[in-house]
Parts: structure tokens; C-alpha cells; sequence
């Protein structure tokens, strides 16, 4: 008795997953850090599974448009005028991108080394600090 049930259980949920629909990348997009323009007017939503910053227009809360970052992004922040973002991303070979926040083009790529994160940057907009993990 103590053999069917197990078969039971196991019959069960191998049906269970043979019928639920595949999961999509797209299902997850990563929300994990998310930055406000000094006059509040945008929102800036890094999307991290996504590889997206989703832009929110805060007048309409809705996401007006999208823009690509480089691959395993991990932190955001954003200048004291509100005009660049600045993303890390990478593993071993962690950059930093500085973003064109109106166009959404990237406007450099600096290499920072090992998974950077908590970006800072100075009130005057001069310089940005970066932690790396394991360098």
C-alpha cells in the first residue's frame, strides 16, 4: 500500500509538470535597484534578468521606454543633474556603462574588475566610486 501511494505521488507530479506551460525568461525580469531624476519627473527601473533599465514616466506611471545594458547588470545609480546612469554589470570582467539618460545611448564603458557594485557618485558629478567584490 505504502508503494502505491509513493507511485501516486510521483505519477502526480511528474503530470503536473509535463502539462504547466514552459516558464519564460521574460516572466522574470529582476527588478533590483531603482533611481529617481532629481526633479522626479523619471524613474529608472533596473530590470537585472531582463539586461533593461525600464524608464517610468511619472506624470503617467507607465514605462515609456527601454534600454539595453551591458550583460549581468548588479547596480545603478544616477548624476547629481539627472542627464547619466551609470550601470555595473559583469563577473570577473565587471564594467561600468555611462548611460545618455534622455537618448538611452551608452556613452562610455570602463572597466572596473571583479562583480562591482555600490556605486557612488560625487555631488559635483566628477567622480564615481565603485566597491568591486573580490578585487
Amino acid at each position: 500500500m505504502r508503494l502505491f501511494r509513493s507511485i501516486s505521488w510521483m505519477l502526480c507530479a511528474v503530470l503536473a509538470l509535463a502539462v504547466s506551460r514552459p516558464l519564460e525568461a521574460a516572466d522574470y525580469l529582476g527588478p533590483s535597484e531603482v533611481v529617481a531624476s532629481p526633479d522626479g519627473a523619471w524613474v529608472y527601473i533596473l530590470e537585472a534578468d531582463a539586461g533593461r533599465i525600464d524608464v517610468l514616466a511619472t506624470a503617467e506611471m507607465k514605462v515609456v521606454r527601454q534600454i539595453a545594458v551591458p550583460e549581468h547588470p548588479n547596480d545603478m545609480t544616477i548624476g547629481p543633474k539627472g542627464q547619466k546612469l551609470y550601470v555595473s554589470a559583469g563577473v570577473s570582467d565587471g564594467v561600468v556603462a555611462e548611460i545618455d539618460a534622455a537618448s538611452g545611448k551608452v556613452l562610455r564603458r570602463f572597466s572596473v574588475g571583479h562583480t562591482p557594485s555600490g556605486l557612488v557618485v560625487t555631488p559635483d558629478g566628477g567622480r564615481l566610486f565603485v566597491c568591486n567584490r573580490f578585487d
